[in-house]
C-alpha cells in the first residue's frame, strides 16, 4: 500500500470531481432558484387579487372566499415543497452517479483509514503554522502570551482549510455522507477551539493596553 502522504497527494490533485460536483450544485441550485420564484408568483397573485377585490368592491371578501384562497394558497405552497424535495434528490442522484463513475482504487478506504490519514495530515498542517511561534520566544509577558495566541490562531484557521479541502473527496472512502459527516464535526470541533482562542485574544489585546496605560 502508498504511504500516507502518498495518497493524501492523490487525493488532494483531484479537482476533477470538484468541478463536475460544483457544476452539477450550480445547475440544481438554478432549478431550486427558479421554482422557488414561481411559487411567490403564484402566491402574491392570489395576495394581489384579494387586494384588488377590495378595492373595486369597498369591503371585504366574504369568510368562504377568504378559506378558499388560503386553502389555495396551501395546495401550491405543499406543491412546490415535494417539488422542492424531488429537485433535491435528483440533484443527490446526480451527485453519485458522477462519482460512481471515478475509476480509484482509494474508493476502497473504509470510512475510519480515510479520516486517519486526513487527520494526519491537518495535524501536520496545523504543527507546521504553529512551530512559527518559535518568534514569540523572544518577547516577554502579556505580549509573548498574546504572541502565541495569534500564532494558534492562524494555524487554526489553515487547519479549518485543510480540512474543508477534503470534504468534497469523500468519495474516496466507502461511505461518502458518513465521511461528510465526520469531517463536518472536526471542522466544527476546530472552529470552536478557534472561536475561544480569537476570545482570548482580546482578552489579550485589553490587558496590554492597560498595561500601556
Amino acid at each position: 500500500m502508498k504511504s500516507q502522504q502518498l495518497l493524501i497527494q492523490e487525493i488532494l490533485k483531484d479537482d476533477d470531481i470538484e468541478t463536475k460536483i460544483s457544476s452539477i450544485n450550480q445547475k440544481y441550485n438554478i432549478e431550486l432558484a427558479l421554482m422557488k420564484s414561481k411559487r411567490n408568483e403564484m402566491i402574491e397573485e392570489i395576495k394581489n387579487s384579494v387586494k384588488e377585490y377590495i378595492d373595486e368592491n369597498h369591503r371585504q371578501m366574504s369568510d368562504e372566499k377568504i378559506e378558499l384562497l388560503d386553502n389555495k394558497i396551501l395546495q401550491i405552497k405543499d406543491f412546490f415543497k415535494d417539488r422542492e424535495k424531488e429537485i433535491l434528490r435528483l440533484k443527490e442522484n446526480a451527485i453519485q452517479k458522477a462519482l460512481d463513475k471515478i475509476k480509484s482504487p482509494h474508493k476502497i478506504l473504509a470510512v475510519g483509514v480515510f479520516l486517519a490519514l486526513v487527520t494526519a495530515a491537518a495535524s501536520k498542517v496545523y504543527q507546521l503554522h504553529k512551530d512559527k511561534s518559535l518568534v514569540c520566544d523572544e518577547k516577554k509577558g502579556i505580549e509573548k502570551d498574546d504572541c502565541f495566541l495569534k500564532i494558534r490562531k492562524k494555524a487554526l484557521e489553515e487547519k479549518i482549510k485543510y480540512l474543508k479541502m477534503f470534504v468534497t473527496r469523500c468519495h474516496y472512502a466507502k461511505d461518502r455522507v458518513k465521511c461528510e459527516k465526520e469531517l463536518d464535526r472536526k471542522i466544527r470541533d476546530t472552529k470552536e477551539f478557534l472561536a475561544k482562542t480569537t476570545k482570548e485574544i482580546v482578552v489579550s489585546a485589553g490587558l496590554m493596553r492597560d498595561e500601556e496605560d
